[in-house]
């Protein structure tokens, strides 16, 4: 198994659903230092993204434990963050370079080299 695909977008939560949602475009991106959350919180925020549709392995199962194991490497390296982003109020797993393609900067993590 390896690294974890971070190439899906996140969706909004109404997208799908027909609800109308309002989103404050103006709302911050803030990155959250992992180890700063608390175990159950980081896990949480994890299995929901390895978890999420458009997130499967191919024809192989991947056990959830392997998944899981995958991103907290990514997220020690610092490839990967966790955003929150007060729009949606939720957390999501990004790669450095989608959080640059947003003309966002990890101010926390040192940059790759």
């Amino acid at each position: 198994m390896g690294d974890v695909d971070f190439d899906d977008e996140t969706t909004d939560p109404g997208e799908d659903s027909g609800e109308s949602t309002l989103v404050d475009e103006e709302a911050p991106k803030l990155v959250v230092p992992w180890d700063q959350l608390s175990a159950d919180a980081l896990r949480g925020v994890i299995e929901e993204f390895v978890t999420r549709e458009g997130t499967e392995y191919g024809a192989d199962d991947v056990p959830l434990e392997t998944k899981v194991a995958a991103v907290k490497r990514q997220l020690q390296s610092g490839e990967v963050l966790v955003v929150f982003d007060a729009a949606t109020n939720s957390a999501n797993l990004v790669t450095r370079q989608q959080l640059a393609a947003e003309g966002l900067q990890a101010l926390d993590v040192p940059p790759e080299e």
